[in-house]
This record gives C-alpha cells, structure tokens and sequence, in this order.
C-alpha cells in the first residue's frame, strides 16, 4: 500500500488529539522558537523582544498553562499545549504583580510551593516526605490540586529540565519590582539575571546535589508590605 503524506500523523491525532504529535516531539522551548519565528519578521525588534522574554514566558507557561491555574496568564484548560496557550496568553500576569491592590507574595507563595514539591522523594504514602504523603494532603492544606502538584512536581522536581527551570522559576521571583510594580527587563533585568546566574554556579559548585530554588527563597525571605527583596536581601542595595 503506497505511503501518504501525513496519514500516519493524522492517525496519532485521531488516537491522542490533534495536538499530542506537537507536544511529545517538541519541548516547550522549541515550541516557543516556532512560535516566535512564525509571528514575527526576521530581524524585527519584536522579534529580538521576544526571544527575550523566551524564560520569563516559558516560567509562565509552567506556572499557569499547563497545571490549568489560570493565574499568571492563559486559560483555565489542564494540560493546556504551548501552541494553544501562546495565542490566548492575557496579561493576567502583570495585572497579578502590579499596583498596590496586587498580592505582594502571590508569585514567591507559589515558588515555595513548588520548591517544596520539588524535593519529595519517590515512596509509598505513609513515608515521610513522600510525594505521595503530600498528595494525601491531610488537613486539606495543599494549595494545588493533585494533577496540578503532579505537573509541577515533573517540570521542577524529575524531569530532565527540572534544574534549569527551578533556576529560571528562581531568576523570575528576582526580576519582581517593589510594590508589585511587575518585573524588571532591558538593562536592568539583564543585569539581576547575570548575577543570579553567578550566584547559581557558585552555589551548585559547592552543592552539586543541591535545590538551588529553595536556597534561593530561603535566602532572600519573603518581603515585607508588598516589597520584592530579591537579590537586595543578599547583597543590601
């Protein structure tokens, strides 16, 4: 029987969904890297801008659009593809980080959330520290539902990414600006993201098997009235 072009993927599309071929072939980022080269002209500065934004919009995507929280941008969809979550993304983020009315530690509360889940160990629920035990979620205290705990727990605790983003997830909670006045870019998000790259490979040099994410927040604390400390907890300034 002669081949046809493209019958095997819409065979996989009419098994798993129209979008599961995209998203097991390509990662996130690579996903990001289609996106940007189909929407914008080469050369552009639109384009330039958002390559730039490629990390801060990936954290974005792990944080919202793929647990399905509807809350630092796109839908309200679990499991949500990159392709889908793109076009739909709204400026609930900004709107989340800014002004006075905005929540000072909603971003940092949901870090160190997840840089808790990130450290669970594999186990039966009755282990001490197992993600199981946590699924369990006795007094009703998680603030995740279990699948969104399950996705965080792969993208910041097992998979193969899961250091990088905790780092990137890290270097997002840096470039807040005080007062929930949303994050910093150009100049100057560039420079908070080259010392936090310089803090991290100092800190995994001395700790290979450490949670640099964790580190990080312990470090710098929650802020005070709505105040961003970031890397001006460790450095003063």
């Amino acid at each position: 029987m002669p081949h046809t072009p493209g019958h095997e993927e819409d065979t996989l599309a009419n098994l798993f969904g129209q979008d599961w071929l995209q998203e097991s072939a390509f990662t996130p980022a690579q996903q990001f890297r289609q996106y940007a080269t189909q929407q914008t002209a080469p050369g552009s500065v639109t384009r330039d801008a958002l390559y730039s934004m490629q990390n801060p919009m990936l954290q974005q995507y792990y944080l919202s659009g793929l647990p399905g929280t509807g809350t630092f941008g796109g839908g309200n969809e679990f499991g949500q593809g990159f392709r889908d979550y793109m076009p739909t993304y709204s400026r609930t983020f900004n709107r989340n980080f800014r002004g006075a009315e905005a929540p000072p530690t909603n971003l940092r509360d949901v870090a160190q959330e997840i840089a808790k889940i990130s450290q669970y160990t594999s186990g039966p629920a009755d282990q001490e520290n197992s993600f199981l035990q946590y699924l369990e979620n006795t007094g009703n205290t998680n603030p995740f539902s279990a699948n969104q705990s399950a996705v965080y727990r792969q993208v910041y605790g097992e998979g193969r990414d899961a250091e990088e983003n905790r780092k990137q997830l890290a270097n997002l909670v840096g470039l807040q600006r005080p007062q929930n006045q949303g994050m910093y870019g150009g100049i100057v998000g560039r420079a908070l993201s080259s010392v936090l790259n310089e803090l991290y490979d100092s800190y995994t040099a001395q700790n290979p098997e450490g949670n640099f994410l964790n580190y990080f927040l312990q470090k710098t604390q929650a802020p005070e009235a709505g105040q961003a400390t970031g890397l001006s907890a460790l450095y003063g300034g």
